[in-house]
């Protein structure tokens, strides 16, 4: 079941005394049973906080209906707090994610998850095209880079995997220099920088040899040559510390790929060179379970919220309507949908 909102089919009401409402915004719950989309429930709030949000699931679950085994929606704090409220045995979204990183990182069974939260994919990368440092970086070829390399841990489906792409991306981000070593060994000859770059444009040109290679437990050897001349071999090992929660991972990860480089001295300048870029990752990942396929035993797709979506189009465009006439404009353009039997379950509730 797949969860949207949008604030651009009402405008605000006007009150007594000149006053005028909060943003007006339409929720949305989306099925698609045989091949046929329609909208289960939807709302129109001022309110937009996770109360109000599994206020309106909540009595939408009271009609008899069976709460769905996977939700789909944008990276709404709130609206995926709601979610967990309303479908999941968990009191909040922490909790959610904290069970969540014990089942992937040691196969916990004390819980099993009565609905997965899946976020849209699509507002994933919008999300990290607009980091502040990526927009800002004066070399062309920075933000393909981070942005393509971000992308590899959707189809991860391990920790191992991820944490082999969080080392290199991690390796350029806090490498000064790039290039060939100033000290070369035998082995040796190139920075880890420069090793990280070229084992990320492999992955992004044919990631699913690759990973296919990985789920099997056989590391190519592409990822042996790699790991072997960044020196990375011994450590390779889940059985290290991992932290209690997926940022923390990524924070031990961070923490030890910086001490590595710190000290490497190569010929030339990285231009990716970027350490304000790491905890932006490192928070990313908080949500990690959510965008990825760390879940591979669930067989989770990636997902997006495209369906959920599209029944905003319509209301975006053509219901910019008077204030006094919003709530009920909307209202009727939803209700005339209801006219189909498969809109059975179809509510509009309307909450101040």
């Amino acid at each position: 079941m797949q969860f949207d909102a949008t604030g651009g089919c009402c405008r605000k009401i006007k009150r007594l005394e000149q006053h005028q409402s909060s943003h007006l915004f339409l929720y949305e719950g989306v099925l698609e049973i045989e091949k046929k989309t329609f909208t289960a429930l939807s709302m129109v709030s001022e309110q937009h906080d996770n109360l109000a949000i599994s206020t309106w699931l909540d009595r939408w679950l009271r009609c008899g209906v069976r709460a769905p085994k996977m939700t789909v929606c944008d990276q709404s704090l709130a609206l995926m707090s709601a979610l967990v409220k309303s479908f999941i045995q968990f009191k909040s979204l922490e909790e959610y994610l904290g069970t969540c990183f014990k089942l992937v990182s040691n196969g916990s069974n004390e819980n099993i998850l009565y609905c997965y939260i899946r976020n849209d994919v699509n507002h994933f990368i919008h999300l990290i095209c607009k980091w502040a440092p990526l927009t800002k970086s004066e070399y062309a070829r920075t933000k393909p880079l981070y942005v393509r390399s971000m992308a590899l841990l959707i189809f991860c489906n391990t920790l191992e995997e991820a944490k082999v792409i969080l080392e290199a991306i991690f390796k350029i981000a806090f490498s000064k220099n790039d290039g060939l070593l100033v000290n070369p060994t035998e082995h040796i000859t190139k920075t880890p920088c420069a090793l990280s770059k070229i084992f990320l444009k492999n992955l992004i040109k044919d990631k699913s040899h690759i990973f296919k290679a990985l789920t099997s437990l056989l590391i190519p050897v592409v990822l042996m040559t790699y790991l072997l001349q960044c020196d990375m071999h011994n450590d390779y090992n889940m059985s290290e510390t991992v932290g209690n929660s997926f940022q923390e991972w990524a924070f031990i990860i961070a923490d030890n790929r910086k001490a590595a480089v710190d000290h490497v001295e190569g010929e030339d300048d990285n231009g990716q060179y970027m350490p304000e870029l790491v905890p932006l990752i490192i928070n990313f990942l908080k949500l990690y379970p959510c965008w990825s396929g760390v879940f591979k035993n669930e067989n989770l797709p990636t997902m997006t919220s495209g369906r959920g979506g599209k029944g905003f189009v319509v209301t975006d465009t053509n219901h910019r309507l008077p204030n006094s006439l919003s709530f009920y404009a909307v209202m009727c353009g939803h209700m005339k949908r209801v006219q189909d039997p498969i809109h059975r379950w179809h509510q509009v509730l309307l909450v101040k």
